[in-house]
C-alpha cells in the first residue's frame, strides 16, 4: 500500500470510561486524547492490557455513546498506572459508532485545516525518546512514540504517520527489521524513514540506505540539523 494516511486525527479532551469486555470490575475513567475514523488514543490512569477488548464509553458534547475497541498499543505502564492507549473500533456498523463517525465529520467541517504532521519515534533511549518528543511538540507536530520495534510497527500499521524517525538498535525488532516490513510486507515506499545511528558506522548506513531509508543521522546529533532533515522529509 503506498499511500500516505488519508485521514486526519484531531486532538480532543473528552470524558470517557472503559471497561474489559466481559468483565465484572466497574468502569475506569480515562480521558479521550485525540480521534480518528479508524480509532481513537485515550489516557488511562488503570491498568490495561495489550490487544485486549475494551468497551469504551465517551461523553460526546452532550450524548454518551458506547464504542467495542480492541487495543492496538500501549505507552506507560500496563501493570500501574498512568498509560497511553492507541484502540481501534471493532464493529463500525453499530448506531453509536455511526454517531461517532457523524462527530467526527462535523470537526472536519468546522477544522478543515487542521492538519498536523504527525511522526512516530521509535528509538530505544528514554532520555532522548522524551528530549525528541518535547522538541518536536514544540515545533506543533502530533509526535508518537514506542521503545522497542514491535510496539513502534504496531503503531505504525494503527496510526499512519507522516514520517518514522527510526533508531537502529532498538529491542524485539531492530530498526532494519522494522524498516523492511514498512517496505516490504506492507509495501510503503511512500512515508519517508529518518535513521538514528551510533556515529562511525558507514557500513550500516549503506545498507540503511538500500532499506529505503532517506535519511541517516549519526548520534549523538545537532538538533538543529536534526530538525532540517525533517521537514525536508516532510516537504516543509
Amino acid at each position: 500500500m503506498d499511500e500516505k494516511r488519508t485521514f486526519r486525527r484531531f486532538s480532543m479532551n473528552l470524558p470517557a470510561q472503559y471497561q474489559i469486555l466481559d468483565s465484572a470490575e466497574a468502569p475506569f475513567v480515562a480521558t479521550i486524547l485525540n480521534i480518528s475514523p479508524q480509532g481513537l488514543c485515550f489516557h488511562a490512569k488503570d491498568p490495561v492490557e495489550p490487544f485486549q477488548t475494551v468497551v469504551l464509553s465517551i461523553e460526546l458534547e452532550g450524548r454518551q455513546v458506547q464504542l467495542k475497541v480492541k487495543v492496538i498499543w500501549s505507552q506507560g505502564s500496563t501493570s500501574t498506572e498512568d498509560s497511553k492507549l492507541g484502540v481501534q473500533i471493532i464493529d463500525p456498523k453499530t448506531m453509536d459508532a455511526k454517531v461517532f463517525m457523524e462527530y467526527y465529520c462535523d470537526k472536519i467541517l468546522v477544522f478543515p485545516e487542521d492538519v498536523r504532521k504527525r511522526i512516530l519515534i521509535m528509538e530505544a533511549e528514554k532520555d532522548l525518546s522524551d528530549l525528541l518528543v518535547v522538541e518536536l511538540a514544540n515545533e506543533d507536530y502530533d509526535v508518537l512514540c514506542a521503545i522497542d520495534g514491535e510496539e513502534g510497527y504496531a503503531q505504525y500499521l494503527s496510526l499512519r504517520p507522516d514520517l518514522v524517525i527510526l533508531d537502529w538498535e532498538l529491542p524485539k525488532l531492530n530498526g532494519r527489521e522494522v524498516c523492511q516490513k514498512i517496505r516490504t510486507e506492507n509495501g510503503d515506499n511512500h512515508t519517508p524513514v529518518l535513521m538514528l545511528a551510533p556515529e562511525g558506522e558507514s557500513e550500516e548506513q549503506t545498507r540503511a540506505e538500500g532499506l529505503g531509508i532517506q535519511k541517516y543521522i549519526s548520534k549523538p546529533f545537532d538538533r538543529k540539523i536534526l530538525l532540517a532533515n525533517i521537514r525536508a522529509l516532510l516537504g516543509e
